[in-house]
């Protein structure tokens, strides 16, 4: 996971979308945003924390086939401009925050 924790991509997500986790991970059917930050969610979970359906599914108190059904939407989603805008952005927040690990990391050694 090159360093990066759970809470430093829920903190990306929040900080470009200001919308908290709790809202997100709600056990409320969710429609529109919140569903598609699920979708974002997922996808961030398995590319950066290289987490299985069944831990994303119980962090998002979900079943693990509602985790796969976020991941094959995020998939279709891609292909929205706004939606890939917001995931871009967010996974830029992922990113900045691993620079600054590893910049930290970087002096702790030296």
């Amino acid at each position: 996971n090159r360093g990066l924790r759970l809470q430093d991509i829920v903190t990306a997500m929040e900080m470009e979308t200001l919308v908290s986790f709790n809202q997100v991970k709600s056990g409320k059917r969710a429609m529109g945003r919140l569903l598609k930050l699920r979708f974002m969610f997922t996808a961030l979970c398995r590319k950066y924390l290289v987490y299985s359906f069944p831990q994303i599914a119980r962090l998002l108190g979900k079943d693990h086939t509602t985790a796969v059904y976020y991941e094959k939407k995020h998939d279709q989603y891609k292909m929205d401009p706004e939606y890939l805008e917001q995931y871009n952005q967010i996974e830029a927040n992922v990113e900045e925050i691993l620079k600054q690990k590893r910049k930290q990391e970087d002096n702790d050694v030296s």
